[in-house]
């Protein structure tokens, strides 16, 4: 699917460049990642996001700030994908 264009009066920026996952505190200690989930009812919500983070056989809960520089930070440790009885 080609990429959407540009909304009037919102133009596309980049805001910062791709970052190692050394440089996320919140992924301290992950060497991949599977996928990022958004968590429902947490975007935007007091200026940050958050979003389930899947690495191996185990999850866990990151916060993203908005605007500049997107600081984050690690809501929730990671858990095994096993203690979340939805997925299985």
């Amino acid at each position: 699917m080609p990429p959407s264009p540009p909304r009037p009066g919102r133009p596309d920026a980049l805001e910062r460049g791709d970052r190692e996952l050394s440089q996320w505190t919140s992924l301290n200690g992950v060497a991949a990642v599977n996928c990022f989930l958004p968590v429902p009812d947490r975007l935007r919500v007091g200026g940050r996001s958050e979003y389930w983070v899947f690495h191996g056989d185990v999850y866990r809960r990151i916060s993203v700030a908005d605007g500049s520089g997107h600081p984050d930070r690690l809501v929730d440790g990671s858990r095994t994908v096993s203690a979340w009885n939805s997925l299985l």
